[in-house]
């Protein structure tokens, strides 16, 4: 079961945490679902790629699908986020179309396992649905997975006792855990 949670913190910084149980054939195993990725240069004499986080949730074969996928390059100065992610998606159900993992479906298919992922993005906190749709979310908080909601809940009301987010984060965490049994709070990452 999964669960990851993402935050744009005031100082712009965007913080996303994850557990590491992954189910397979009914074993549970530890593996992450939390990465630090970058843009793709189209050359040596571009500038360096965007670094952006990455968190999975869903069937790990799909996550492994998309590691595997080469992320588009992105100049913000040049291109919209908007652009960007809608070529990202594309390239994303090309190979995952390639590795039959996306069900068959009128409209358009589903990734396999109901898989979804949180990006973070220059500032931007952004959902990526099983439809290979995506959202840029319209507040500074999202979480994914199985406890998504409970998450949420417990976050926004933990906020109202704790000014810092991440205290929040952490407690809004225990309370998820405890209810739908997900693991340890075990992958921090921050994106500057």
């Amino acid at each position: 079961m999964t669960l990851i949670a993402g935050i744009v913190l005031p100082d712009g910084n965007v913080w996303m945490g994850g557990e590491r149980v992954v189910g397979t054939d009914g074993h549970r195993l530890a593996g992450p679902k939390i990465f630090q990725l970058t843009t793709t240069r189209n050359d040596k004499h571009d500038p360096p790629g965007v670094p952006f986080l990455i968190g999975f949730a869903g069937a790990p074969r799909v996550a492994q699908t998309i590691l595997a996928v080469k992320p588009p390059q992105w100049k913000p100065e040049y291109r919209s986020l908007h652009a960007w992610l809608t070529d990202y998606c594309a390239n994303i159900r090309a190979r995952c179309q390639a590795e039959l993992l996306i069900e068959d479906s009128h409209e358009g298919g589903w990734l396999v396992g109901g898989s979804a992922a949180l990006v973070a993005i220059d500032g931007h906190l952004v959902r990526i649905g099983c439809n290979l749709s995506w959202e840029e979310l319209d507040r500074p908080y999202r979480a994914t997975g199985v406890a998504w909601e409970t998450w949420t809940g417990a976050y926004v009301a933990h906020l109202d006792h704790h000014r810092d987010q991440l205290t929040a984060a952490r407690a809004a965490w225990e309370v998820a855990e405890q209810l739908h049994n997900i693991g340890p709070l075990v992958d921090e990452l921050t994106l500057s």
